[in-house]
């Protein structure tokens, strides 16, 4: 099936990609496939990975998948070919959910998937300056139609919106402190590569052990902003997507950080025709952080529609 998306087929990862574990695959099959034969939503498909399992272990079953990184939905082509006439692919902001629904005509679905995490061939990618890891340019976009980089972020926008961003969306600690820094050094250099904003980073904040890389919540907060991830995951929660769902099926979402597992948490709670299927938010067993430890922060939130 032709992935609906302006995007170039050639692609680097797809050796890497392939043998890309998704996050927490038992669970989502246990807690969101309860029809054999259902229409699944995969809101965040990306290159694939959870798409396979449920066309792999239910012959019947049918997935939409969307996303609106281009590279990622021609792996999840490839990878998904041998279930040819079972899948659709779209590329597409999972807030436009309705409209692919509406342009393939299906009135219901089976169940809905939101796996919100960022994938390994978009950390592996140089040109994206996802990872702190890896030298690279500062964009950050999961869509190259976004028109804000990280990159713009950090070179214009002002001292209170920089500490905005890091406080709210990366929960910052030296937030006033990294920024006024940024602020000083683009004044001598436009900052553009990923280690000029680490070493920054590093100069701003004490001198200690840390748990976590201190560039880590700085780059979680840049990704968040440009990519309007919070903003797009409220949008989709508040629309329309749930007339889609049939009665008893369900909803799952995959969250990696406190913001967005806050967000899905209290939607779940406050939506009379939803009912939480677990209270308490699922997480990876320990034989999968082992495997994977990229997993080891996954929280997956699940809800069924009683009404």
């Amino acid at each position: 099936m032709k992935v609906m998306c302006e995007a170039d087929s050639k692609n680097v990862w797809l050796e890497e990609e392939i043998v890309h574990i998704p996050v927490m695959v038992k669970e989502v099959m246990e807690y969101l496939c309860v029809s054999r034969d259902g229409v699944y939503l995969d809101c965040t498909v990306g290159t694939g990975g959870h798409a396979y399992n449920i066309l792999s272990n239910f012959p019947n079953a049918m997935v939409i998948g969307i996303d609106w990184d281009e590279e990622a939905l021609n792996i999840a082509e490839k990878r998904l070919h041998k279930f040819q006439g079972r899948y659709y692919l779209r590329c597409e902001n999972y807030t436009n959910a309705e409209k692919v629904l509406d342009i393939l005509n299906i009135e219901y679905i089976d169940g809905i998937l939101l796996d919100l995490g960022v994938s390994k061939h978009q950390l592996s990618d140089v040109t994206r300056g996802f990872s702190f890891q890896r030298e690279g340019n500062l964009d950050m976009r999961m869509s190259k139609k976004l028109d804000i980089t990280a990159e713009h972020i950090l070179n214009t926008y002002t001292l209170k919106e920089l500490v905005n961003i890091f406080n709210i969306y990366g929960e910052e600690r030296y937030a006033l402190r990294i920024s006024k820094n940024i602020c000083r050094e683009r004044e001598k250099y436009r900052i553009s590569k990923v280690s000029q904003l680490v070493n920054i980073i590093l100069s701003s904040v004490p001198r200690k052990k840390y748990r976590i890389h201190p560039a880590t919540r700085v780059f979680q907060a840049l990704r968040i902003a440009v990519n309007n991830e919070l903003e797009n995951l409220k949008i989709f929660l508040t629309s329309n997507i749930f007339k889609r769902l049939k009665v008893n099926r369900r909803i799952a979402i995959i969250s990696f950080h406190s913001l967005e597992d806050r967000i899905v948490k209290n939607f779940f709670r406050d939506l009379e025709f939803l009912e939480v299927v677990s209270k308490k938010p699922l997480t990876p067993s320990a034989e999968e952080v082992r495997n994977n430890p990229s997993a080891r922060s996954a929280k997956l939130r699940v809800a069924e529609k009683v009404q």
